[in-house]
């Protein structure tokens, strides 16, 4: 199905974090698979299943249904737009043909009722590649799984751009958006090996929401210490605020008790006890 409702009880993104601004109540699928190609893509299987090689865009998986254009609709609400993949790195006119339909929606349903879109992305040029036919409102997020500069390439873990390009695009998308239209979230997931400096890189972006997780794949990823992870954390608390810091399920693997801890009620951002 091309569209979906989004529930807690997977790994994906939560319906709400209150405190915040951040909901998401459906799941937008136009595509399955990515040239990205991440190691630890948790989406590598649709690849498979749906025919898609993830070296070639253009042997991606449509799952556009002629319903959905013909009405020209979705439902109101917060809709995460291709969750199992990355928007920027379909086809050019795949990529418009999406923009110039969801914005459509927004701009027929902006009377009437609320249509939000969320878009993640390991390519933020993309904003700027698209600034034309993107939504009036959304959700604009990337991935760092890290601060440090990870020559993908070399080490085989993924055909994106690496973590300082997108920090260097991100940023410069923030410094020129209307925050009260266009919303920042970062996914540290999942997380690996990184320095003092990752806590700064969030303090420059400052984004709306913050999502950390970890590996849940069989690829063998460096991954910090339990340490180190608490004391990223807990100075994310301090830079953004607390209900801004999102903890998702599998990070507990790496701290079970601290995750325990501030977590009694299966809330990722529960203040620390």
């Amino acid at each position: 199905m091309p569209l979906s409702k989004n529930n807690d009880t997977n790994n994906f993104y939560p319906v709400e974090i209150k405190g915040t601004a951040w909901k998401c109540d459906y799941l937008f699928s136009t595509h399955r698979g990515c040239w990205h190609d991440c190691l630890y893509c948790s989406s590598k299987k649709y690849n498979i299943r749906f025919g898609g090689d993830p070296k070639l865009a253009k042997r991606l998986k449509s799952e556009w249904r002629n319903e959905n254009l013909k009405r020209k609709s979705l439902p109101p609400g917060h809709i995460f737009v291709n969750p199992y993949c990355d928007i920027f790195a379909l086809p050019e006119d795949d990529i418009r043909k999406i923009l110039f339909f969801v914005s459509e929606v927004q701009m027929l349903n902006m009377e009437s009722e609320f249509t939000n879109f969320i878009f993640q992305t390991k390519n933020p040029q993309g904003f700027f590649d698209y600034c034309d036919i993107m939504p009036k409102e959304y959700w604009a997020g990337t991935t760092l799984e890290t601060n440090l500069n990870i020559d993908y390439s070399v080490n085989g873990i993924s055909r994106a751009p690496s973590v300082y390009f997108r920090f260097l695009d991100f940023e410069r998308l923030i410094s020129i958006s209307d925050r009260n239209l266009i919303k920042f979230f970062i996914t540290i997931e999942p997380i690996m090996q990184f320095d003092s400096g990752l806590a700064n890189v969030i303090k420059r972006l400052m984004p709306d929401v913050v999502f950390i997780g970890a590996n849940t794949s069989k690829a063998k990823l460096n991954e910090p210490s339990d340490t180190s992870l608490m004391n990223l954390i807990y100075s994310l608390y301090d830079i953004i605020g607390v209900e801004k810091v999102y903890l998702k399920k599998n990070i507990r693997r790496l701290v079970p008790h601290f995750y325990d801890k501030i977590n009694k009620k299966g809330v990722g951002n529960s203040p620390p006890a």
